[in-house]
C-alpha cells in the first residue's frame, strides 16, 4: 500500500501481484503527472493556459486534456447544466472544442474552466490504465480523497462494503456491498459546507444529504455524484 499528497487531498493505492511495487509507482506517477496538466493552482497547467486566453484565442491542448474537458462538457449536457466545468456566469455553452486541431476555446473573457468535479475520477481511470499497460496486476483498489477504485483482474472479487455517513453528524447511515469493477464518488456538504455551488443559479448547493454513485468509471461517478447532489437527487445510485 502506497499514500501520496496529489490534487490537493490524499491518495492511497494498493495493487496485488506481481511487480506490485512498480505498478504503484506507475499509478502514482500518473496521477501526479495528470495534476500538472489540470490543475488551476498551477499557473504553468493546459487548464491555466486555457483559462488565461479566455475570450482572446483557442489553446492546443494534449490528448488528456482534450479528453477529460470534453467529456466534462458531454456530462453538462447530459445534466441540463447541473454539472458544469466552467465557473459562472457564463457556462459551458461558452467552451468550443475543435477535434481536428485540438484546441480549446473560452469564447468570453473572464470564463474559466474548472475540472475539480471530474478531475479525480479521471485520473483514477487514466492511471488504472497505465499500470495495466505495464502488466497485468491481480488486482487494484485506490482511495482519492474518498473516490473509491475497484478493479480486478477477472472483473469481479469477493464483496467490498462500502460504509456511507451521514453528513449530518458523521455516523453510518448505509452500508453497501461492490463485488464488481467500479468507482465510487460521493459528494456532499459535510466537510467544506457550500463548497459545492449550482451551476444554473451560482447559489451553493443546498441541502444536507449526500449522494453516491457506483459507475464503471472513475469519471462517471465523480461527475455524476456532483450532478446529482445539485439536483437534490440524494442517496445511492448505481450504474452497473
Amino acid at each position: 500500500m502506497s499514500r501520496r499528497y496529489v490534487m490537493g487531498t490524499f491518495l492511497t493505492v494498493s495493487i496485488v501481484g506481481e511487480d506490485a511495487a512498480r505498478l504503484t509507482r506507475i499509478f502514482m506517477d500518473e496521477v501526479q503527472r495528470l495534476e500538472t496538466i489540470l490543475s488551476i493552482y498551477r499557473p504553468e497547467s493546459e487548464v491555466s493556459r486555457i483559462n488565461r486566453e479566455a475570450g482572446r484565442r483557442a489553446v492546443a491542448v494534449s490528448g488528456d486534456a482534450f479528453r477529460v474537458i470534453r467529456e466534462a462538457l458531454r456530462f453538462a449536457a447530459q445534466s441540463g447544466g447541473a454539472f458544469d466545468p466552467t465557473m459562472q456566469p457564463f457556462g459551458y455553452r461558452r467552451v468550443e472544442l475543435d477535434p481536428q486541431s485540438r484546441t480549446v476555446f473560452l469564447t468570453q473573457e473572464a470564463m474559466k474552466l474548472d475540472l475539480g468535479g471530474i478531475g479525480k475520477g479521471f485520473a483514477l481511470d487514466r492511471a488504472l490504465a497505465a499500470a495495466r499497460s505495464a502488466a497485468t496486476p491481480e488486482s487494484v483498489s485506490a482511495d482519492f480523497g474518498g473516490q473509491l477504485l475497484f478493479w480486478h483482474r477477472s472483473g469481479s472479487f469477493g464483496p467490498e462494503t462500502v460504509l456511507i455517513e451521514d453528513p449530518a453528524n458523521g455516523s453510518a447511515v448505509e452500508t453497501f456491498q461492490v463485488a464488481s469493477n467500479c468507482s465510487i464518488s460521493s459528494s456532499s456538504n459535510a466537510e467544506r459546507p457550500g463548497h459545492l455551488r449550482n451551476p444554473l443559479t451560482g447559489e451553493p448547493a443546498g441541502g444536507n444529504g449526500s449522494v453516491t454513485v457506483v459507475a464503471p468509471t472513475g469519471t462517471q461517478a465523480e461527475a455524476l455524484s456532483t450532478a446529482f447532489f445539485v439536483q437534490g437527487r440524494f442517496g445511492v445510485h448505481g450504474f452497473l
